[in-house]
């Protein structure tokens, strides 16, 4: 996702649906991080570094619990095809 992409101007979405990290779970629109992103507001990068966090946290945890469930090239296949 490239959040100074001009589509990313009237998006009204979350970076990503049912994300945990401070962004996504208050709401904050594209539309708002590409705007704060214009503007070399700090909070966007801010903001943008813990959806980062999140999403690397999260998928580090379905990582491991593959490994343990013996389902990593499951999830591999899964990963890279989505």
């Amino acid at each position: 996702l490239k959040l100074k992409n001009k589509a990313c101007a009237i998006d009204p979405r979350v970076i990503e649906e049912g994300c945990s990290c401070p962004a996504c779970k208050r709401g904050v629109s594209r539309s708002r991080l590409y705007a704060l992103l214009k503007t070399n507001n700090v909070l966007a990068v801010q903001l943008i570094s813990q959806h980062n966090v999140a999403y690397m946290m999260k998928l580090v945890g379905d990582m491991r619990d593959s490994i343990i469930d013996q389902s990593f090239p499951d999830f591999v296949r899964t990963f890279v095809t989505t």
